[in-house]
């Protein structure tokens, strides 16, 4: 009886083959203690594992609750791809230079002219009404001058972007096009993105509200006190290795690693007032989520600046009266904040703008900060 084949084994797959016979052997056994786990479960009779998590009669329920080491399951799986060279995992794409992004489709052409169309139409009312219209347009994490692409995949972001930004010039909407005033400046776009997330770093949303107040000081004669516009008056504090993305959070800390997380506060004294709650304090008592800086977090950035989308603030050591609206998606987290210790008064929306919000709040002008993916919306533009 032959022990072997007689053909050589390929040397050069070894580690591969050798890491696809433990991560088969790790799927086993993960699987075995899962089982296990819910079989010990149904027959001791408990609603409640040792975790807190509620028991249910469904079976894939409890299996995904009980799953073993469900936590190290999506770490496990990175650390193979990331041996094997794996440049795609869970629909993340590994760029060349080590960062995580995802990809877009081609948006149809006639949803982003209707989106613009909508846009003019609220650009023509607010300017009925005396008000000004500014869209500013953010950067998809993959740059259009130097994409960083894997060969064979393909992303459509920043076509799709050009092809909007075209139409509100035809319409003649006022823009500012971060990822063109980055690349005149001779900022490496990825230096102002997590690694692991689809976000921007605070830093990129400091730059973005630079290019705002100097807009709007320019067109329409609102000057902001100097302190604010410069951020040597603030404090950086570095969280080392504390926020994991979207993307990382699909493909794990060995996949794509991990990011350290900055908090910017004013060195300045600062007054607040949420008008919704009437909750008065600092900058960093009204603004900040500082829960997940105390203790150890991975998805930092939605929660430690959510505080500043979806409320009225009253600024009153602003200097200037002006009413500003903010319309944005997340991206704008990071951007709202420093408007908000501009302007007198701001009010910070999502796609949620109405007629009669607008109305009822008067703004001076109205600004948009778009995330890429959403130009083609639904619901981007919606005005009733």
């Amino acid at each position: 009886m032959k022990l072997f084949s007689g053909k050589k084994p390929d040397l050069a797959k070894l580690p591969e083959n050798i890491l696809a016979v433990a991560f088969f052997l790790f799927l086993i056994l993960t699987g075995y203690y899962s089982l296990k786990n819910y079989w010990d479960v149904r027959v001791s009779g408990v609603t409640e594992t040792a975790d807190g998590f509620s028991v249910e009669n469904d079976f894939e329920s409890n299996f995904n609750i009980l799953l073993w080491h469900e936590d190290k399951y999506v770490e496990y799986y990175g650390l193979a791809a990331k041996l094997l060279g794996q440049p795609e995992l869970n629909e993340v794409v590994k760029l060349k230079n080590g960062y995580l992004s995802g990809v877009e489709e081609l948006v149809p052409e006639e949803n982003l002219k209707r989106n613009a169309d909508d846009l003019l139409a609220l650009k023509q009312y607010l300017e009925s009404r005396g008000s000004s219209l500014l869209y500013v347009q953010t950067p998809f994490k993959i740059s259009k001058f130097d994409d960083q692409l894997p060969a064979g995949i393909a992303d459509f972001s920043n076509q799709n972007i050009d092809t909007f930004m075209k139409y509100l010039a035809e319409n003649g909407i006022a823009t500012i096009d971060i990822r063109q005033t980055m690349y005149e400046e001779g900022m490496d776009q990825y230096d102002y993105f997590f690694r692991t997330d689809h976000h921007w770093t605070p830093e990129a949303g400091f730059y973005a509200y630079g290019k705002i107040a100097d807009y709007v000081e320019e067109n329409l004669g609102i000057p902001v006190d100097e302190q604010v516009k410069n951020l040597e008056n603030y404090q950086i504090d570095n969280y080392e290795d504390w926020h994991l993305g979207t993307n990382g959070q699909r493909t794990g800390i060995y996949y794509g690693g991990i990011d350290d997380f900055h908090l910017i506060s004013p060195a300045f004294d600062t007054q607040l007032i949420n008008m919704d709650t009437q909750a008065t304090g600092s900058y960093h008592e009204i603004l900040i989520e500082d829960a997940v800086l105390k203790e150890e977090s991975r998805a930092v950035y939605d929660i430690a600046y959510g505080n500043s989308i979806g409320h009225y603030f009253h600024n009153p050591n602003a200097a200037n009266d002006a009413r500003v609206l903010v319309v944005s998606d997340s991206m704008g987290k990071v951007v709202a904040p420093f408007l908000i210790l501009s302007y007198q008064d701001v009010y910070t929306t999502g796609y949620d703008l109405t007629m009669e919000k607008i109305e009822e709040f008067a703004p001076d002008i109205v600004i948009y900060v778009t995330y890429p993916a959403n130009i083609g919306g639904e619901s981007f533009h919606v005005v009733q």
